[in-house]
């Protein structure tokens, strides 16, 4: 039977409380040192003050968050907020304003950065941002990064594609003081894993050499963190040990406390 006058309409009951990403970092101002958590397509600021944290602003997108990161504009002394929706829909945001009650989230730049065509990577989208804040390398498909340069002038995001040979990629890091931007890469294949890095030419939008390169990491190996200078290089983080590796030498440490845990 067919119901006469009927209407239907959606409503949210219930506002995403579980939280998928979270970043530190001094968004709000200089001064300020803010706590940033999503929760679906929600972004909540808040600031940490004497007596904890204080809530400052939600920030609504339209689609789901799979990527949010803060980072340090060259010549900025706050941060600025990268966001990209589940749809590959990537924007850059600032905040400005004297004090909360005045603070406005301003899109400095906005793009589609997905492709008509490519595999989409089945191990998840991996982010890293340069510390020079030169451009933002995504890995969305499989054998392909996602190169934003950084330094645009216009409001729209200008993305290109770079081939890897690298396919089963479980992380990736930007070293710190390179004259070009250099990307380390922890990848496996049949023979194990390894982290290789790259050096990226951004006039001729390819890599252009392999600085070094350490095969045979630990087997379950799943993590980089980038060292800053002075000393430099990278931690490679496993399942039972922790890889120091300055480019020239390595050194690898075996707490107790991993083997046993």
């Amino acid at each position: 039977a067919k119901m006469a006058n009927s209407n239907a309409y959606l409503v949210t009951a219930q506002p995403a409380m579980s939280v998928s990403h979270c970043q530190t970092g001094n968004f709000t101002s200089t001064s300020d040192f803010n706590l940033l958590v999503v929760k679906s397509n929600k972004i909540e600021i808040m600031t940490l003050t004497a007596e904890g944290l204080r809530f400052v602003k939600e920030i609504n997108i339209y689609g789901t968050i799979e990527v949010m990161k803060l980072f340090r504009p060259r010549g900025m002394d706050k941060d600025r907020l990268f966001v990209m929706t589940e749809k590959f829909n990537a924007m850059i945001l600032e905040a400005e304003g004297e004090d909360d009650s005045k603070l406005e989230i301003l899109t400095k730049a906005y793009g589609d950065v997905k492709d008509m065509i490519g595999k989409r990577s089945e191990s998840g989208i991996l982010v890293a941002i340069d510390p020079e804040s030169r451009v933002i390398c995504l890995r969305l498909y499989d054998c392909l990064f996602k190169v934003i340069p950084l330094e645009q002038t216009e409001a729209s995001l200008k993305a290109f594609n770079v081939r890897i040979e690298e396919t089963k990629i479980f992380d990736i890091q930007f070293l710190h003081e390179c004259s070009n931007p250099t990307i380390a890469i922890l990848h496996e294949d049949t023979y194990g894993r390894h982290v290789t890095t790259r050096e990226l030419s951004l006039k001729d939008k390819e890599f252009v050499k392999v600085p070094w390169k350490q095969d045979n990491v630990e087997r379950l190996a799943d993590m980089l963190i980038a060292v800053p200078e002075p000393m430099g290089g990278v931690l490679i983080i496993g399942n039972e040990s922790i890889t120091y590796h300055s480019g020239s030498n390595f050194h690898t440490f075996a707490p107790p406390t991993m083997q046993n845990s």
